[in-house]
C-alpha cells in the first residue's frame, strides 16, 4: 500500500554507465559540423578504459583528437573534431563505469548536411548498439554469486557467533554443564571455523574470477594491473580482499587447531601482498578510504600477533568484536560498488544497502550456519542435548526476525531510490529480477515462520523442539536461501531503471534579466538555461516606447568563468519589432558564464554591456549529486526521516517479549523513546506532505481563461502592479520614479512574450530591477489571473516574438 501510494509512472531511462543525453543529440541533422562531441552518462566513468570514436559510412574511423573525460564531471566526455564534409557518421562509446565497474558500449548517427541542405545519399554504418544484454551472463552471475555468498557467510557466521554462540557459551561456562553441552559447544566451534573460513575463501575466489572475466572481455590479462590499481571498483577489490584476508588470520588463530600453520602462512602472505598494494595506492593517491583501509589493515594484524601470544586473548569476545568489525568493513566495500552509490544522495543510499546487506547476512549466512551446525550434531553426536540446542535456536530466531524487520524496512527504503515507479516492476529487467526476488524471499519467510511458531509453541509447552521435523525445514529454508543469493547476484548486475526528471516548462527555468546600457534597455533571456542546446532571445527598447535606430547587429559572447574553454559567440537574427534570436549550444558546462551583449546602430556608438548566466547542473551529474541530500526524489526529506523514526519506534513494540525478559529495568524507557519516535516520525511525515500539497505547482497547466478570471487579475493588476506598471501599462505609476530601472512598458512587452513566458517574469520577478518575485506572495491561480487580465488589455503575442 505505501508502495502504491508513493510509486508514480514515469519514462523509463537506463543505469550503468549509459549515455542519458548528447550534443549534438542522436539523429541530429547539422547544417555545419559541431566543433565537438559532448556525452553525458548515467554514472562517473573511469577515464583509462572509456573512450569515444567517430565512424563514416563506410565503417572507417575518422581521424580526431584523444577523448576526455572531465575531471570536474566525470559523467562528461568529449571527443574534439576536425573539419568535416558532409556526411552520415556513428558516434561510438564505450564506458567503465567508476562505480560499479560494468562495461558498456553504444552508438548514434548524426548527419552534417549537403550545402543546399539536402541529405547526404549515404547510410550510417551498423554497430553493434551494446557488449551484453541487460542482464549478465552466467559466468558473471556465477562470479558474483560466490562472492556474495561467501560475504554472507563471513559476516552473517561472525554475526551469529556474537549474537547467539557466544551468549550461550558463557552460560554454559556460568552454571554446571549438563552432558553433551560441551560437546555441542566443540562441535558448535567445528562447524563456526568451516563455516567462516568458507566464506572467507569463496569471497576471495570469487572477487578475482569477476575481475579475470572483465579482463578478459576487455582484451587481456594484461589490463590486470590498471584494472585492480587505476579503477575505483579495482581498489574496492583490492580494500575488500585485505580485510578478508586479516579476518582469514583472526579465525585461523582463535577456532582452528590442526592444520593451522600452513593456512596461516597462505593467509600471511595474501595479506601482506595485498597490504603492499594498499600502501601504494596511498602514496600515489591519499584517499580518507585508502588510509581507513590501510589502518584497520594495521590494527587487524597487530591484533592477530597478539592473539598468537595470548591464548585468553584468542578466547576473549575482543576477538569475536574486531571480526565483526573487519567483516562489517569488507562488506560495506560491496555497497561503495553498488547502484546505491551512483544515485544522488548516495550517502544515504549506501549506508541503507549496506545495512540491508548486514541483516541479509545475519539471515541468510546465520540460517546456513545453523543449517550445518544443527546437521552435524543430529548426524554425528546423537547423544547432544536437545535443550541445548534448543537455546541456540531459540537465540537464532530473535536474531533472524530483527533481521528480517531491517530487512523490510531498507529493502522498501532502497526500493523507493532504485524503482520510483511502480510499473518498471513488471516492464523492465530489473524489475522483473526484482520480483523473483521478492517472491523467493516470500518463500522463504514462510518457511521461517513455520520453524517460528515450531521453536515457541514447544518452548510454551516446556518440551524439546522436535529437530527431525525443524531441520527439514531449516534445510528448506537454506535451499531457498541460496537461490536467492544466486537472483541478487543477477540483480546487482542488471542495470537499474531510472525515471527522467520532470523538467518544468522552458520558461520556468530560464534565465531573464534586463539591463540599462546607456540608452538602451536590453531584455535578455536564455531558454531553457540549461548545459547544451539553448534559444538566445532579447529585446532592445526605450522605457518611453521611443524608436531606437536601426540595429545592425547584435552578437552574444560566452566565456566560462571558472573553466578554461576560451570565448565563443553568436550573432542573433532579427525578428521583427527590434527582437533578435538564435539558438545553439555555446553552454556547454554547467557554472557561472560571462555574457557579453555587442549592439551596434547605425549612426550611434556601439554598446556592449556583461551579464552572468548561471547555468545549472544537469540533473542527476556528479555536480548536481550531493551524497547526503535526499535519495527520494519523488517525495519529501520529511516522510523519509518520518519513515525511518516509526521504524525505530516500532521495535519496542514488535519485540516486547524479549525486550522485557532480556532488559527488564531499561524497557520502560526504551518503551518510551520507542512511543516518541514514532509520534515523532508521523507528525513529522504529515507536516512534509501538507507542506509539499500546499506549494505552488510551477510545472502544472494553465488555467482557462474566463470572465470571471480575467476580472480578477484586474483586480490583482491594480493592487499589485499598477503602481509601477501604471493602470494602463505605460510604465508611469506613482512608485516607478523612485526604480533603478524604468519598468517595462506593457503595451510593448506584453505582445512579444508567451503566455508561460508572462507567468515565469511575475513568478520570478527580476530583483536587480526593484521588481519583487510575487511567487512568494501569488498563488498559482492569482499568478494565471494576472496573465489572462495582461492578454485580454494588451493584446495577444505577436507570431515570431
Amino acid at each position: 500500500m505505501v508502495l502504491l501510494a508513493l510509486f508514480t509512472l514515469a519514462s523509463l531511462a537506463q543505469a550503468h554507465a549509459i549515455l542519458i543525453r548528447s550534443i549534438p543529440e542522436a539523429d541530429a541533422e547539422l547544417s555545419a559540423p559541431p566543433a565537438t562531441i559532448e556525452l553525458w552518462f548515467s554514472e562517473p566513468l573511469e577515464a583509462r578504459f572509456s573512450s569515444v570514436i567517430l565512424l563514416d559510412s563506410t565503417g572507417a574511423e575518422i581521424p580526431a583528437g584523444a577523448s576526455m573525460v572531465h575531471t570536474d564531471d566525470p559523467t562528461h566526455m568529449t571527443l574534439p573534431l576536425g573539419d568535416l564534409p558532409a556526411g552520415i557518421y556513428t558516434v561510438v562509446w564505450r564506458t567503465l563505469s567508476s562505480v560499479d565497474g560494468h562495461e558498456w558500449v553504444g552508438s548514434f548517427p548524426i548527419t552534417i548536411l549537403n550545402a543546399d541542405g539536402s541529405r547526404p545519399s549515404a547510410t550510417a554504418v551498423a554497430v553493434d548498439g551494446a557488449r551484453r544484454g541487460d542482464l549478465p551472463t552466467p559466468l558473471e552471475a556465477t562470479a558474483r554469486w560466490i562472492s556474495l555468498s561467501g560475504a554472507l557467510l563471513l559476516f552473517g557466521g561472525t554475526l551469529f557467533w556474537a549474537m547467539v554462540l557466544w551468549p550461550f557459551w558463557r552460560r554454559m561456562d556460568n552454571g554446571i554443564p549438563s552432558p553433551g553441552r560441551q560437546l555441542l559447544e566443540s562441535v558448535s566451534r567445528r562447524s563456526l571455523s568451516a563455516t567462516l573460513t568458507l566464506g572467507a575463501v569463496a569471497l576471495i575466489s570469487g572477487g578475482w574470477l569477476q575481475i579475470g572475466i572483465q579482463t578478459i572481455s576487455m582484451g587481456g590479462f594484461d589490463h590486470l594491473p590498471a584494472l585492480a590499481l587505476e579503477t575505483r571498483p579495482g581498489n574496492l577489490l583490492l580494500f575488500r580482499h585485505l580485510l578478508v584476508g586479516v579476518s582469514l588470520l583472526v579465525i585461523l588463530s582463535a577456532l582452528i587447531e590442526r592444520g593451522r600453520r600452513l593456512w596461516t602462512l597462505a593467509a600471511g602472505i595474501y595479506t601482506v601482498i595485498l597490504l603492499a598494494l594498499v600502501i601504494m595506492l596511498m602514496v600515489q593517491t591519499p584517499r580518507p578510504i585508502t588510509l581507513s583501509v590501510f589502518g584497520l589493515g594495521i590494527l587487524g594484524l597487530g591484533f592477530v600477533l597478539a592473539q598468537r601470544r595470548n591464548a585468553t586473548l584468542r578466547a576473549s569476545s575482543l576477538t569475536v568484536w574486531m571480526l565483526l568489525i573487519v567483516s562489517g568493513v569488507a562488506l560495506a566495500t560491496f555497497s561503495l560498488g553498488s547502484h546505491a552509490a551512483a544515485v544522488a544522495g548516495s550517502g544515504w543510499a549506501i549506508l541503507g544497502d549496506w545495512i540491508h546487506l548486514a541483516a541479509a547476512a545475519a539471515w541468510l549466512g546465520g540460517l546456513l550456519l545453523l543449517a550445518v551446525l544443527l546437521w552435524v550434531a543430529r548426524t554425528r553426536f546423537a547423544s547432544l542435548d536437545a535443550v541445548a540446542l534448543g537455546g541456540i535456536v531459540r537465540g537464532f530466531s530473535l536474531l533472524a526476525g530483527a533481521s528480517v524487520f531491517v530487512l523490510a524496512v531498507t529493502g522498501l527504503f532502497s526500493s523507493v531510490v532504485q524503482l520510483p515507479a511502480l510499473n518498471l516492476l513488471w516492464t523492465t529487467p530489473y524489475g522483473w529480477v526484482l520480483l523473483t526476488k521478492l517472491a523467493l524471499v516470500a518463500l522463504a519467510l514462510g518457511i521461517g515462520l513455520l520453524n517460528n511458531r515450531l521453536i515457541h509453541r514447544n518452548s510454551a509447552a516446556q518440551t524439546p523442539i522436535p529437530f527431525g521435523r525443524f531441520l527439514r525445514q531449516l534445510l528448506s529454508e537454506s535451499a531457498v536461501g541460496i537461490v536467492i543469493v544466486i537472483v541478487v547476484a543477477v540483480l546487482v548486475q542488471t542495470p537499474v531503471p531510472q525515471v527522467e526528471a520532470v523538467v518544468a516548462p522552458a520558461t520556468m527555468t530560464s534565465f531573464n534579466d534586463i539591463v540599462l546600457a546607456d540608452d538602451l534597455l536590453i531584455h535578455v533571456q536564455v531558454s531553457p538555461n540549461q548545459v547544451g542546446n539553448n534559444r538566445y532571445w532579447t529585446h532592445l527598447y526605450h522605457s518611453d516606447g521611443s524608436p531606437i535606430g536601426e540595429v545592425q547587429l547584435v552578437r552574444f559572447l560566452f566565456i566560462h568563468q571558472e573553466a578554461d574553454l576560451g570565448q565563443s559567440r553568436i550573432d542573433l537574427e532579427p525578428m521583427g519589432r527590434d527582437t533578435f534570436a538564435a539558438e545553439g549550444a555555446y553552454l556547454n558546462r554547467a557554472g557561472p558564464w560571462d555574457l557579453s551583449i555587442y549592439v551596434r546602430r547605425r549612426g550611434m556608438d556601439d554598446l556592449l554591456t556583461n551579464l552572468t548566466v548561471n547555468v545549472p547542473a544537469p540533473v542527476g551529474s556528479t555536480q548536481d549529486r550531493n551524497p547526503w541530500q535526499n535519495p527520494v526524489s519523488s517525495f519529501p526529506t520529511g516522510v523519509v526521516v518520518g519513515g525511518l523514526l516509526v521504524s525505530l519506534g516500532l521495535i519496542p513494540l514488535l519485540w516486547w517479549r524479549p525486550l522485557r525478559r532480556n532488559r527488564r529495568v531499561a524497557y520502560p524507557a526504551l518503551a518510551t523513546v520507542g512511543a516518541l519516535c514514532f509520534v515523532a516520525g508521523i507528525t513529522l511525515g504529515y507536516t512534509a506532505i501538507s507542506t509539499e500539497a500546499s506549494s505552488p505547482d510551477l510545472a502544472g497547466p494553465p488555467l482557462p481563461v474566463t470572465e470571471a478570471s480575467i476580472a480578477s487579475g484586474g483586480d490583482l493588476y491594480r493592487s499589485r502592479c499598477a503602481d509601477c506598471h501604471g493602470l494602463y501599462g505605460l510604465g508611469n505609476g506613482p512608485a516607478a520614479a523612485g526604480l533603478p530601472v524604468p519598468p517595462a512598458v506593457l503595451i510593448f512587452h506584453v505582445p512579444e512574450h508567451d503566455d508561460a513566458e508572462l507567468y515565469a517574469f511575475i513568478h520570478n520577478g527580476f530583483p536587480n530591477l526593484g521588481m519583487p518575485a510575487f511567487g512568494e506572495q501569488l498563488s498559482r491561480e492569482e499568478i494565471w489571473q494576472i496573465v489572462h487580465y495582461l492578454r485580454d488589455q494588451f493584446g495577444p503575442m505577436v507570431s515570431g516574438g
